[in-house]
């Protein structure tokens, strides 16, 4: 299946490839940095995670370290979507796109209303080859305000 080349992503509302290995020793490094910022809020660790996500999402660099901050956001509160969606963007970023299908599946749990989180999932299924799905998430993007998927479902929805 042809996906036009004007399809692209939303970004930044949040990046890790890799073995079961690393997922485990970047667990341990989340835990350890949380114990170390217990005192610093979630926003502004949030604030701190963003700006490292505009490294990745601009000039492909910093993107372990993006989803780095945005895990131990995660730690500190569970129900942070958009910690959730960055994270996922990060990880899209650097074409994990199953992690980045369960992160924004996640956000996706917690604020169902938001467009672009169906968006980029449906963008993430399309490369995953999960077709009937990633057609069911672009029509709730569009049911929700995105217009910018319209071309999209003509394309992917046959």
């Amino acid at each position: 299946m042809k996906v036009a080349n004007y399809f692209l992503p939303v970004f930044l509302l949040g990046c890790s490839a890799g073995s079961e290995q690393q997922a485990q020793e970047e667990e341990q490094v989340v835990e350890q940095q949380v114990q170390v910022e217990q005192e610093v809020s979630v926003d502004s660790l949030y604030q701190e995670a963003r700006q490292k996500a505009f490294a990745c999402f601009n000039e492909k660099t910093g993107c372990d370290e993006a989803i780095k901050k945005f895990s131990i956001v995660i730690a500190k509160d569970s129900t942070h979507h958009l910690a959730y969606y960055n994270r996922g963007v990060c990880k899209m970023t650097l074409n994990n796109f199953e992690g980045a299908l369960k992160d924004f599946s996640k956000a996706i749990t917690i604020n169902p209303q938001d467009a672009d989180y169906y968006h980029n999932r449906g963008y993430v299924e399309l490369q995953l080859k999960m077709y009937d799905e990633a057609c069911k998430d672009f029509k709730t993007s569009l049911s929700k305000g995105n217009e910018s998927v319209k071309e999209v479902i003509g394309e992917v929805c046959k």
